[in-house]
C-alpha cells in the first residue's frame, strides 16, 4: 500500500526513455529481455529507478543527446528547449501541483499510519501476557521487514518523480492511435511540426491552416490554438474534438486519433515549385543540391523515396532525396558530376530561382513496424537515400542498432564520412564502416570477389536473420549484395533495395 503512492507512477516508454537518457529501442530491448516490467505498455517508475540506479534525475541527458545530434551530426541550427507561453505553463503547473500535492498527502498519511502501528506494537510488547507479547513482537518485525523497505524505495523514486514533473512542465507527450506512436511537443511548437520533427508522417497539405488536411480528433487532453486559419471546421466536428494539427499546440499530454502516412501509396503525386538555395561540392565527384519547398506547399515524401527534378526546359532527372522528411522545408540531393548536363544546368541557377520537383516515387522506405537492428549498405551516391533513411530512423528512435557500410571505389567516394563519424560519436548503437573496392565493380563481379568484400558486413553479435537490410547502388551491386545476403541467411522479407539509374554524360 505504502508504495502505491509513488511506486505506481507509470510512464510511457517514450517518456521513460527520455527521462533516463536512453533510446526507446534500448528500453524496449530491456522489456523484451524481462529486465524491465510493463503494465498496459507503460513502465513503473520504481522499476525504472531499479534498472537505472545511476541516472542523474536532475540532468536531462536525452535533451543533451538530441542537441548534440542536431548540431554535430546534422549540421543544423541547435533547437533550444523553449518554454511554452504563460497560459500553457500555468495550466500544466496547476495540474502538476494538484497531482504532487495529492501524492505527497497520501504518502505522508501512509507513513504516519505505519509509524503509529509500529508504536502501538512496541507498546503491546510490554503487556503481561506472554502470548500477546510474542504476537506483537512478531507483527512488529513483519511491519519493519515488509513495509519499511517499500517506503524507503518509494522515497528513492521521489527525485525521479520530480524530474518527470519538470519535463512534463516544458514538454507535452502525444500518443497517436491506432499506431501507438509517441512524440513530444516542446515550447509553442505546433502538434504537426512536432510530429514531423519526430519522424512521423501525419496527413497535411498547406501548414498554414487553409486546406484542412491535417484535421484530426483529440481523444484525450487539452490543446490551444497558436495561429489563425481560414479553414472552417464544421461545428459537429468541433464538438467531436476535431482540430487542425498545424494550428494548435498541446497544453497537456494528449491522445490523437489519426491515420498516419506509412506507405508510399498513402501519398498523393505532387508538383511543387521549389526555391533553389545552393549547389556546393562535397568532393571532386559529388555536389550537394539544396532546394526549399514553399512554406504553404511543402513537398511530402517518405524517407528513401525519389523525386523528379526539372532544372531546365527539356532536362528531367529522377533522383533519390538525401534529406529526411523531418528536415522541414529543406530538400537535399547528391549530384554525381558524371551527369554533365545536370551539372551545367544546376551550376547556372541562382538563389531564389524556381526548380520544379514532382513525385514522390519508389518504395525504398523504412519498415517502421520493426524493432530489429537495421543494416544499411550503400555504394557511392547510393548513400543519398540511405542518408535519408538513417536520419529518419534516428528521428524515430526505432532501431536497437544501426550499422552503416559505405562501399566506394576510392576514399573520395565517401564524400560525407564526417557526417557518418559524427553519427557514430553521437549515438550509442551506431556503427560506421567505410569499405574500398580494390578494383572496378564489374571486374570484382566477374571474379566473384565482391562477396569477399561483403563478408565485412557481418557481425558476430548480430545474426543475419535478425536484421533488416537496406541496399542502394547500381543494379549490379544491388543484385550481388541481395544474393550474398540471402545465401548468408537473411530473410527475403527483411531486405529492401533501390537501384540508382546510370548517370548520364
Amino acid at each position: 500500500m505504502a508504495g502505491s503512492v509513488v511506486m505506481e507512477q507509470y510512464l510511457s516508454v517514450s517518456r521513460a526513455a527520455r527521462l533516463v537518457g536512453v533510446s526507446r529501442g534500448q528500453l524496449q530491448k530491456k522489456i523484451r529481455m524481462g529486465e524491465l516490467g510493463t503494465f498496459e505498455g507503460n513502465v513503473q517508475m520504481a522499476d525504472l529507478q531499479r534498472v537505472f540506479p545511476d541516472v542523474d534525475p536532475y540532468h536531462d541527458t536525452e535533451y543533451d543527446r538530441v542537441r548534440e545530434i542536431k548540431s554535430k551530426a546534422f549540421s543544423k541550427r541547435v533547437h533550444e528547449l523553449l518554454l511554452p507561453d504563460a497560459e500553457v505553463l500555468f495550466e500544466r503547473l496547476n495540474e502538476l501541483s494538484v497531482e504532487l500535492s495529492n501524492a505527497r498527502g497520501q504518502f505522508s498519511s501512509i507513513k504516519r499510519i505505519v509509524a503509529m502501528l509500529k508504536a502501538k506494537l512496541l507498546h503491546a510488547q510490554s503487556t503481561e501476557s506472554e502470548q500477546e507479547r510474542g504476537l506483537a513482537t512478531s507483527l512488529h518485525e513483519w511491519v519493519s521487514r515488509e513495509l519499511d523497505p517499500v517506503i524507503q524505495e518509494a522515497e528513492m523514486v521521489v527525485p525521479l518523480l520530480v524530474q518527470n514533473s519538470l519535463l512534463r512542465l516544458v514538454t507535452a507527450h502525444v500518443k497517436l492511435s491506432p499506431s501507438g506512436h509517441e512524440f513530444f511537443v516542446e515550447g509553442n511548437n505546433s502538434i504537426l511540426d512536432s510530429a514531423t520533427k519526430a519522424g512521423l508522417s501525419m496527413p497535411y497539405g498547406c501548414v498554414d491552416g487553409s486546406c484542412g488536411l491535417c484535421k484530426a480528433r483529440i481523444t484525450e487532453g487539452h490543446i490551444k490554438k497558436i495561429m489563425n486559419y481560414s479553414f472552417l471546421i464544421p461545428e459537429e466536428d468541433q464538438v467531436a474534438g476535431y482540430a487542425l494539427m498545424c494550428a494548435n499546440t498541446a497544453v497537456s499530454d494528449i491522445q490523437i486519433a489519426v491515420e498516419e502516412i506509412t506507405q508510399p501509396d498513402d501519398l498523393p503525386f505532387q508538383t511543387v515549385e521549389t526555391d533553389f538555395k545552393s549547389y556546393k561540392p562535397l568532393s571532386s565527384n559529388v555536389s550537394l543540391l539544396i532546394v526549399l519547398s514553399p512554406p504553404s506547399n511543402r513537398f511530402r515524401f517518405l524517407a528513401g523515396q525519389r523525386a523528379e527534378l526539372r532544372p531546365g526546359k527539356d532536362l528531367i532527372r529522377t533522383m533519390p532525396l538525401a534529406s529526411c522528411p523531418c528536415d522541414e522545408r529543406q530538400l537535399l540531393f547528391h549530384i554525381n558530376h558524371a551527369d554533365n548536363q545536370l551539372v551545367a544546368a544546376l551550376s547556372s541557377l541562382r538563389p531564389g530561382q524556381h526548380l520544379s520537383i514532382s513525385g514522390p516515387y519508389d518504395d525504398f522506405v523504412l519498415n517502421t513496424e520493426s524493432s530489429r537492428a537495421s543494416v544499411f549498405i550503400a555504394y557511392e551516391t547510393g548513400f543519398a537515400p540511405v542518408n535519408s533513411l538513417i536520419e529518419h530512423a534516428i528521428a524515430l528512435n526505432m532501431s536497437e542498432r544501426i550499422d552503416l557500410f559505405w562501399v566506394a571505389r576510392t576514399s573520395d567516394g565517401h564524400y560525407l564520412s564526417n557526417l557518418c563519424r559524427a553519427w557514430h560519436d553521437a549515438l550509442d548503437d551506431f556503427s560506421y564502416t567505410p569499405l574500398i573496392l580494390p578494383e572496378e565493380l564489374d571486374c570484382l563481379a566477374e571474379k566473384g570477389d565482391l562477396h569477399k568484400l561483403l563478408t565485412g558486413t557481418k557481425r558476430d553479435y548480430l545474426p543475419v536473420s535478425e536484421c533488416d537490410y537496406y541496399i542502394a547502388g547500381p543494379e549490379l551491386f544491388v543484385d550481388m549484395t541481395c544474393e550474398y545476403l540471402e545465401k548468408s541467411g537473411a530473410l527475403l522479407d527483411n531486405i529492401r533495395s533501390t537501384v540508382l539509374l546510370p548517370d548520364k554524360a
